[in-house]
C-alpha cells in the first residue's frame, strides 16, 4: 500500500464518488412518474361525445374532465330564414386533467378573430373540437329557454 496521503486522497475521491452517487439517485427519484400522452401525430384514434349544459364527463384516455358550462353566443341564423349573415355559436368548456389545472376556453361554430373564438383548442396534448351546437335555431319564438347541448370530439 502507498503512504498516508495516497491513502487519504483516495478516501476523499471515494467520497466525491459516492455523494455524486447519492444527489444522482435523489434526483432521479424526484422525477415526475405522470403519464405523457403521446405525440397528436401518433394519435389517429378520436371520441366523440355529446354535453348536455352544465354537465360535466370524466374522459378516461385524456385523464380530463370535461364541463359545458354555458353558451355565450347563439347568433346563428334560424332555419327557413334568409340572412345576411350566418351567425355564430359559441360554448365555454372547462377542462381539468389529472396533473394540471383547470383551463376555461371557449369553442366556436366558426372562426371569428374580432371575438377571439376559434372551433378548436388544445389542452393537455389533445385537441378538443365543437361539431356541433344544438338546437339549431328555428324560425318560431319560444318563450321557455332551450336547453343546449354539444357535441364535442377529441383527439
Amino acid at each position: 500500500m502507498g503512504s498516508i496521503a495516497e491513502r487519504i486522497f483516495v478516501v476523499l475521491v471515494m467520497r466525491k464518488v459516492i455523494m455524486v452517487f447519492f444527489v444522482f439517485t435523489m434526483l432521479y427519484g424526484c422525477v415526475s412518474r405522470r403519464p405523457i400522452p403521446p405525440s397528436d401525430a401518433k394519435r389517429q384514434d378520436s371520441t366523440t361525445l355529446v354535453l348536455k349544459e352544465g354537465q360535466t364527463v370524466f374522459l378516461e384516455r385524456e385523464q380530463v374532465n370535461l364541463t359545458f358550462n354555458r353558451v355565450v353566443e347563439d347568433s346563428r341564423c334560424p332555419e327557413g330564414v334568409n340572412c345576411v349573415w350566418a351567425g355564430i355559436g359559441a360554448v365555454e368548456l372547462t377542462a381539468m386533467g389529472t396533473y394540471t389545472r383547470p383551463q376555461t376556453f371557449i369553442l366556436a361554430t366558426e372562426k371569428n378573430a374580432k371575438k377571439n373564438y376559434e372551433p378548436s383548442a388544445v389542452f393537455n396534448g389533445y385537441t378538443y373540437r365543437l361539431n356541433a351546437l344544438m338546437p339549431y335555431p328555428t324560425q318560431e319564438k319560444s318563450s321557455k329557454r332551450e336547453t343546449y347541448s354539444v357535441e364535442i370530439s377529441v383527439n
